[in-house]
């Protein structure tokens, strides 16, 4: 098992700080998602929006 990442990084896209907690790196661990690929779709990925039928 891989010790959980807490660290702060700075988003280009947003300009906004990013604050990685114990929660989040626990989550992306269950989920096999690296990384890389997390700050890949923080700065590329879609921004999906609720719907009515979400709420």
């Amino acid at each position: 098992m891989t010790q959980p990442i807490e660290q702060q990084m700075f988003s280009q896209r947003f300009q906004k700080s990013i604050r990685l907690t114990h929660h989040v790196s626990t989550r992306m661990e269950k989920r096999d998602i690296s990384l890389e690929l997390l700050l890949d779709l923080i700065e590329t990925g879609d921004i999906r929006h609720k719907t009515e039928s979400d709420l």
